[in-house]
């Protein structure tokens, strides 16, 4: 289930309101996280996550003359089932890079590789606490 998915049946912040403030300061304010939270833990989310993904310009890569381009990523998981968030799992920040033809398909190649690493870093840490 995703946010939006927790916006439409329980309320909380509206998913365009945290996009700008993670545009203006790469993070929630104390009262959208808080107001986003409440309504993830009335649809029954026991995990709130939340993470971003940077990409940078391009260059060219010395070994092979692909465009290059560098993506950072972090994020965090937070188990929600009690009155405290409890962080469970966090990634980053961490930068992978991807080559192509041209500056997209390199970009498309860095997201594809930091969201699938990311996604595996969490997922192990997550797994080995035992977390369902």
């Amino acid at each position: 289930m995703g946010y939006p998915d927790v916006y439409s049946n329980c309320g909380g912040p509206a998913p365009e309101v945290l996009s700008k403030e993670f545009a203006a300061a790469d993070e929630m304010t104390p009262a959208s996280r808080a107001a986003a939270i409440t309504s993830a833990r009335s649809c029954q989310v026991k995990y709130f996550s939340v993470g971003t993904m940077d990409v940078g310009l391009s260059d060219v890569d010395p070994v092979t003359g692909n465009k290059r381009v560098y993506v950072s990523v972090r994020g965090q998981a937070w188990d929600i089932s009690t009155k405290m968030p409890r962080r469970v799992a966090s990634v980053g920040p961490i930068q992978y890079a991807g080559l192509g033809p041209d500056a997209d398909v390199a970009a498309r190649n860095a997201l594809r590789l930091a969201a699938e690493q990311s996604a595996k870093t969490m997922a192990d840490q997550l797994n080995a606490k035992g977390a369902r």
